[in-house]
């Protein structure tokens, strides 16, 4: 990722390399490695994250994450929406909504945990 994230800045970057280097300071490198930590750390915590919730609740956050996104956006920005793009977010809110209910009747949980605890115990004779 990060060889080809390097040959798109130097291909498409619209500055040579060296007015770059010429152009970088400690207070510059300071805040690229402060962005590259909060990465690091982001990754740290979706893995987490995905430990805790589980891979279907997980891909549920991911699409509210879009939704809540494009409603700050509107409220603080000023956007507009497109009218396909309000009934797509009604759409995944409905289905959202469809299979919590559907697990929380079942009575399924979806933390993995005890199904992984339960493979580990022995086989009792």
């Amino acid at each position: 990722g990060a060889v080809l994230s390097l040959a798109y800045a130097l291909t498409w970057g619209g500055e040579s390399p060296q007015k770059a280097w010429e152009q970088l300071t400690p207070e510059l490198c300071g805040y690229i490695a402060l962005s590259c930590s909060f990465a690091l750390a982001l990754n740290f915590l979706g893995t987490f994250a995905l430990h805790d919730l589980g891979a279907s609740a997980q891909q549920i956050v991911g699409k509210l994450n879009t939704i809540c996104l494009a409603s700050i956006s509107v409220a603080f920005l000023g956007e507009h929406l497109p009218v396909m793009v309000v009934l797509g977010s009604a759409l995944v809110l409905g289905g959202v909504a469809i299979f919590e209910r559907g697990q929380h009747e079942t009575g399924e949980d979806s933390d993995s945990d005890s199904d992984f605890e339960e493979s580990l115990e022995p086989i009792k004779p």
